[in-house]
């Protein structure tokens, strides 16, 4: 209903509808108004202004439930979200500054950082200073951070600006430009301001000593163990191990020739990235273009990319495309900045290409899969993520939860797509028998009505209407439990009317999570337990023990094909269960 409403008298209800929702009673509650306003957001026009207030409440909601990654996938996909109905910039930041507060208390601290400099990026030369604690937490939180070691575009910002001059500014720049030397002069006089920032010593000189190492590698193709041990403080037992550290964090290519005692560099990320190094980019690009082969263009759109400048990254894989159109990497390297900018179309084309040269490629069918599903095409979205997880199974690729949750959400977009449909018609089936009832009553009253005065049939009318009315309801009991929510939501905000009420009216429409598996998140058809008690459905484990390995993917704990054993009792639950709720069959 309120989804049917014009903008304009639909914006005061659906502010106090908001408003009922905001503080859920309880998280079994939460989850229930969770769904409720995604399913609102969803179906309101894009261009609504109403979209803001309800996708405000759905930051709140996911926050206080510890859900806010089932709302919040990235800043890309909420600008792209939030763009057609054109928020303020102060409506912006008050949204930033929750979603930050969420990220943090769901221990998304890297997320949460992205989201803290997205905010410090809102304020302007004016009103900068109003940011001036922001500020601080940001760049604490940064340096804090042990993976975070490209901190320049911190000190673009106006709010950090305003610190210039102050102890924290100082160390900022230190983490930017100097090196470690630099560093312990500063912890030597500022120990007690460094310490009472919470950041530790340890952590700081390891990072320091990255740092430093990058700068180093900028200017020589050669790094002497020698000049490492000098430079970075270190024992000559130690460069190795320290070495080591660095290329697992993948800023610095390099080998090392431990004959020699020196490490080869390839190439490495700049610690700053200004203004003169774009200016030379076009020029050695220019210069260089007919000489550059095309791993060279790939390895200058991994730079770009990597500084996030996604269209000149672009043209960089179109060129190592035209140089050599045999390479899936280049084309799926090219969707991956496609994907990254919200151009559907291009990933889809880009991915097919790298497929067509090569259908195993697991990154091809993955960030297909991811378009499509943005394409609102599930199913076949579906198909090539399932493909992706097998393949990276095979090839023995870690991908971590990127796939697997990926495949999740097309399927939870699938399902919801169907049960909206679903909804639809139970909606114009109900409207439609609704108008039969009004008039099939209207004619009864009608007829007996007739040349009779009303106290005469006053009875007779009152009982019709009694009994007409006690059918419109009767469909709202088989909808979808979100739908039902809004609706008698909406009636009990207009005769203020208690919230909990509602909750007997709801049939809930999700498979529980007890009944499906840990691997394939499907329902369980053939349900095993294993040694450690974990249940898992035997076609997933038998695939998990014959193509990964064999040990538990949940307790780590050596398994074995003979080790499985059925579980009856879950067997039995789960048919139960599909019995009285045919429609799990397709969930």
């Amino acid at each position: 209903m309120l989804v049917l409403l014009p903008n304009e008298k639909a914006e005061p209800f659906i502010t106090t509808f908001c408003q009922k929702l905001v503080k859920p009673p309880s998280n079994k509650l939460g989850i229930i108004c969770l769904r409720v306003l995604s399913v609102l957001f969803h179906g309101l026009d894009p261009v609504s202004s109403t979209r803001y207030t309800v996708y405000h409440t759905l930051v709140q909601v996911a926050g206080q439930v510890e859900q806010i990654k089932s709302v919040f996938a990235d800043l890309d996909k909420m600008r792209a979200q939030l763009a057609p109905c054109k928020p303020s910039n102060d409506q912006m930041q008050k949204l930033l500054r929750i979603l930050h507060e969420a990220l943090l208390n769901s221990r998304e601290s890297e997320l949460a950082s992205k989201v803290m400099v997205e905010l410090l990026s809102t304020y302007t030369t004016e009103n900068a200073s109003q940011a001036r604690e922001e500020a601080q937490r940001c760049i604490v939180a940064s340096l804090a951070d042990p993976n975070t070691f490209l901190l320049d575009h911190l000190l673009t910002l106006q709010p950090v600006k305003v610190l210039e001059g102050a102890l924290l500014h100082d160390l900022l720049t230190i983490f930017v430009t100097e090196k470690l030397s630099a560093y312990i002069k500063f912890y030597e006089e500022k120990k007690d301001f460094v310490e009472g920032l919470g950041l530790k010593h340890e952590q700081n000189l390891r990072k320091m000593r990255i740092l430093t190492f990058m700068q180093l590698a900028e200017n020589a193709v050669e790094l002497p163990f020698e000049m490492l041990e000098k430079q970075l403080q270190l024992s000559e037992d130690q460069v190795e191990e320290f070495v080591l550290q660095v290329l697992k964090t993948k800023l610095v290519r390099a080998r090392m020739d431990q004959l020699n005692k020196k490490v080869l560099v390839s190439s490495t990320m700049h610690r700053t990235f200004g203004k003169q190094h774009w200016q030379q980019l076009p020029n050695r690009t220019h210069c260089n273009c007919e000489k550059m082969n095309d791993r060279e263009h790939k390895d200058q759109g991994n730079k770009l990319f990597l500084a996030r400048r996604f269209d000149e990254a672009i043209s960089c894989y179109t060129k190592a495309i035209l140089k050599n159109g045999n390479v899936p990497q280049y084309y799926t390297n090219r969707a991956l900045c496609s994907l990254k900018l919200g151009r559907w179309d291009g990933v889809v084309q880009d991915c097919k290409s790298a497929l067509e040269l090569d259908n195993t490629w697991v990154k091809g069918h993955f960030f297909l899969g991811q378009a499509l599903m943005e394409k609102e095409c599930y199913e076949e979205a579906i198909k090539h993520l399932q493909r992706a997880r097998d393949l990276s199974m095979d090839q023995r690729m870690n991908f971590g939860d990127d796939i697997t949750s990926q495949l999740r959400l097309a399927k939870k977009h699938h399902f919801t797509k169907q049960e909206e449909k679903r909804i639809s018609q139970e909606i114009e089936l109900q409207m439609y028998l609704n108008r039969l009832i009004r008039e099939d009553r209207d004619r009864q009253i009608e007829m007996i009505s007739q040349g009779k005065e009303y106290s005469a049939v006053e009875d007779e009318i009152s009982n019709i209407e009694i009994f007409a009315a006690s059918f419109f309801y009767k469909p709202f009991i088989v909808m979808s439990p979100c739908y039902v929510f809004c609706f008698v939501c909406f009636v009990s905000l207009l005769f203020n009317d208690k919230l909990t009420i509602t909750i007997f009216f709801i049939q809930k429409r999700e498979v529980p999570d007890y009944l499906c598996g840990k691997i394939s998140f499907e329902i369980m058809k053939d349900p095993v337990i294993t040694p450690s008690g974990i249940t898992y459905d035997r076609k997933d484990i038998e695939e998990h023990l014959q193509r990964v390995g064999h040990f538990d993917p949940v307790t780590r704990v050596k398994l074995t094909k003979d080790q499985l054993i059925p579980n009856f009792s879950m067997k039995e639950v789960v048919d139960s269960y599909l019995a009285e709720n045919e429609w799990a069959l397709h969930y």
